[in-house]
């Protein structure tokens, strides 16, 4: 029997064995690492094991001042405290994010141990490392060098073992001091106030004049105000209480931003006569703050709180909802509907 078209039959081999070839490198190369990809994610483990309630500080250290964060015992509302570079308090909701971030930290890819050469991972000038103090332990020292070849990780190092670990973290390592800082002049929740006094000079856009202070004071769900001082003549009236939450809600959205630390006192006593003042009461403790304007400086309100704050620089736009009459609690007249007739 004679055989035809041999090298069509010779072509067809070469390219059966091309494709097995071919389907071989995908199983290997692509799907089989893909395979591995994903089980390398779903095995991703904690880098640390402890929790935030043994945290005692944290501190990193980066290009410039390390910052140093320390847990306040007894204040839930308020876990930790910026102690160095200066006495000040935290953002909670940054500081309590990057603590979540932190303890939560997950390494996807165990590289070396007692690497010789620290060089390829951006060790030899580490972008950050963080110091983590607990209970009656040691402290852990998180090493943070350069990212991975593909840049979807950060190679890290914790004692001698080097690790690739999710990149979210650098998002806090990079903050600037200002951004770990409290920023709310008060920080509360309208519904636990009883009472608020406001008081000061007259309008910020003009010349200083005395007006008179009221006080808003909480009965159960209603609010009633009073000029002060009291006067048995004068009765209180009824306050709007959607006007009063309305307020409180601009309050407690104040933020300042700038803060001015140094020669605080001699700051303030150059700003000379206050222009409003609140204090808010709870059950247990009060909140104040004094505002004040700089004629040299238009465009921002000057505000103190407590001893340990800063002086915040507010901008005056973010002010002007906060300085209100005693008129502006007032229920609004409802227009007389009922048909008198002729």
């Amino acid at each position: 029997m004679k055989w035809y078209n041999h090298g069509g039959l010779r072509g067809t081999i070469v390219l059966s064995g091309v494709l097995t070839l071919l389907g071989v490198y995908l199983y290997f190369f692509e799907i089989r690492g893909q395979k591995q990809e994903a089980a390398q994610q779903e095995t991703a483990q904690r880098l640390f094991s402890f929790s935030e309630q043994e945290l005692t500080d944290v501190t990193i250290a980066g290009s410039g001042d390390p910052l140093v964060l320390k847990a306040s015992s007894g204040q839930p509302e308020m876990p930790f405290l910026i102690s160095s570079p200066i006495d000040s308090e935290v953002d909670t909701g940054v500081a309590s994010a990057f603590v979540s971030q932190l303890t939560n930290l997950k390494w996807t890819q165990k590289i070396e141990e007692n690497p010789s050469d620290l060089v390829p991972y951006g060790f030899n000038a580490p972008a950050h490392s963080v110091k983590i103090g607990r209970k009656g332990v040691k402290s852990d020292l998180l090493i943070i060098g350069g990212e991975n070849i593909t840049g979807s990780g950060l190679y890290a190092q914790v004692g001698n073992t080097v690790y690739i670990i999710e990149k979210g973290i650098k998002t806090y390592l990079d903050k600037e001091l200002n951004d770990w800082r409290r920023k709310e002049v008060f920080r509360f929740v309208a519904s636990d106030v009883t009472s608020i006094y406001v008081g000061g000079k007259g309008d910020i856009n003009a010349a200083p004049a005395v007006v008179a202070v009221f006080d808003l004071v909480k009965e159960g769900e209603a609010w009633r105000m009073n000029a002060l001082p009291l006067d048995e003549k004068v009765k209180p009236e009824t306050a709007d209480a959607s006007k009063v939450f309305r307020f409180l809600g601009d309050l407690s959205s104040l933020r300042g931003e700038a803060f001015i630390d140094e020669n605080k006192a001699e700051q303030v006593a150059q700003l000379g006569t206050p222009i409003f003042s609140i204090k808010l009461s709870f059950a247990a403790t009060e909140q104040a703050g004094v505002f004040y304007k700089d004629v040299n400086d238009p465009d921002f309100i000057y505000a103190v709180t407590t001893p340990n704050a800063p002086l915040y620089k507010i901008s005056l736009k973010r002010f002007e909802g906060i300085q209100q009459p005693m008129s502006y609690f007032k229920p609004e007249e409802k227009p007389d509907t009922i048909d008198k007739g002729t």
